[in-house]
């Protein structure tokens, strides 16, 4: 788990590590983008079932523009892929920065039997579909009992990728979901009582079109937010009353 609510603070962080869109010569050249970020092969080995692999690795990421909801509008890269790796074998899935860390034998068979109706038979990490390993690292996640923060970032970036497919109602549901698990994990977990995850809920809310919970929670976000925060805070409340007033029935 990404302590501290970081992943998405920071648009689900961007490790150094990850897999790689399908794409048949990956691994026998190294890509380099005109503004220096690169990406390249790397073996991994699967902590749950053992099996040796190969995923993309990125290093030297540009800055990036990020939209309201923290979602990355324009970067050197597509970056989404990179966030997760997934094992070809059993599926299981998890944060590219942490797919090294080791499990206790009892997690191992816990989501071994949990993804077994998940198997597939993919090449390697970089050519596991990332809806697919977005499904993999919610039950993963779920088994492991990491908590309702891990799972709003799960879902959160399966918003952006229902946008990005054109896919409203699938985003939708993902922005219910990260919204109703971002709620509980600020309310029961200190890391993620921050001003940006107060304000992170109320414009998922506000994307919802449930006025109310995003004016509330944007009202929240206001205790120790930072300038930038403050103005971006006060431009999501005027754009939610606005659409409030656009919803009343006209005299």
């Amino acid at each position: 788990m990404l302590g501290a609510g970081a992943a998405l603070l920071a648009a689900l962080a961007l490790p150094a590590g990850a897999a790689h869109p399908q794409d048949k010569d990956w691994g026998k050249r190294e890509k380099l983008d005109p503004n220096g970020t690169t990406a390249k092969a790397e073996a991994v080995v699967c902590p749950v079932c053992d099996h040796k692999c190969e995923r993309g690795v990125m290093a030297n990421v540009q800055e990036h523009e990020l939209d309201t909801d923290f979602k990355v509008l324009r970067a050197s890269f597509n970056v989404y892929p990179y966030v997760l790796t997934t094992c070809p074998k059993c599926s299981y899935s998890t944060y590219s920065a942490q797919f090294h860390k080791s499990l206790k034998e009892e997690q191992r068979k816990n989501v071994m039997e949990a993804l077994k109706d998940t198997k597939r038979a993919f090449r390697d990490s970089w050519a596991v579909p990332l809806s697919f390993s977005l499904d993999c690292a919610a039950i993963t996640h779920r088994t492991l009992k990491s908590g309702e923060g891990t799972l709003s970032e799960i879902y959160l970036l399966g918003s952006y990728l229902a946008r990005e497919a054109g896919e409203a109602e699938a985003e939708r549901e993902m922005q219910r979901n990260a919204a109703s698990n971002l709620i509980v994990a600020i309310e029961k977990d200190e890391s993620y009582q921050r001003p940006k995850l107060r304000y992170l809920a109320g414009e998922i809310y506000r994307r919802l079109g449930q006025h109310k919970d995003a004016l509330d929670w944007l009202g929240r976000a206001r205790q120790d937010a930072d300038e930038e925060l403050q103005k971006l805070i006060a431009r999501q409340e005027m754009l939610t009353r606005d659409e409030i007033e656009k919803k009343k029935p006209k005299k």
